[in-house]
């Protein structure tokens, strides 16, 4: 079974400024709260949850997706998620995400961080060969993030919003091998992603 406790194993990763570490029940309100801020739930495909749909998810299994929360260093408050979700061993694909919830650490370059980090984690760590993250066309703070990061426009498609709307997505996908094209990656790596990297090249 894929449940979220076989993805966790790591208890915190970090960057220069940030930790990611488990979901906790205790993050539950928090969450919530930043799911259903106006202009996030406008980027999602659903509406966002109430805590007792929220509590009973984290309660589930779970099965093939693990979540983290990104922690800032500097005052240890949580300030957004990232996660993957529909694992597939066999393929060694996941879907991946990001949400930077608290409003006032946006714009500061901390999304890249983090996700840049929980990136090498599901490929160094989870042992995936590809990432794939959707996004709406007009999340053009997304898009870009996502482009210094690597991952290209693979599919454009049409689909109903949060908001009842029909509009346009982008599906972008990051193979493995983009990360050591990247000089960012290795400026934000605590985790040993390319000492072990090496290592795994000098067995083989």
């Amino acid at each position: 079974m894929g449940s979220h406790e076989n993805y966790e194993r790591r208890t915190r990763i970090e960057t220069p400024r940030l930790w990611l570490r488990p979901m906790r029940e205790e993050d539950a309100e928090l969450i919530v709260a930043w799911r259903n801020e106006p202009s996030t739930a406008a980027m999602f495909f659903i509406a966002p949850p109430t805590l007792d749909e929220h509590l009973r998810w984290f309660h589930s299994g779970r099965e093939w997706r693990v979540d983290y929360v990104i922690v800032r260093k500097e005052e240890g408050r949580p300030i957004g998620v990232v996660n993957f979700r529909d694992i597939d061993e066999v393929r060694g694909v996941a879907e991946g995400g990001k949400l930077i919830g608290d409003l006032n650490s946006r714009g500061r370059g901390m999304a890249k961080e983090a996700f840049a980090a929980w990136l090498m984690y599901g490929f160094g760590t989870l042992g995936l060969r590809r990432v794939m993250i959707r996004t709406r066309t007009d999340n053009t703070a997304n898009i870009r993030i996502n482009e210094k990061l690597g991952f290209h426009v693979e599919e454009r498609y049409r689909h109903r919003a949060a908001d009842g709307v029909v509009r346009e997505f982008v599906m972008m996908t990051l193979p493995r091998r983009e990360v050591d094209r990247r000089p960012y990656f290795r400026s934000v790596d605590r985790q040993g992603y390319f000492d072990k990297e090496r290592s795994d090249r000098g067995r083989a």
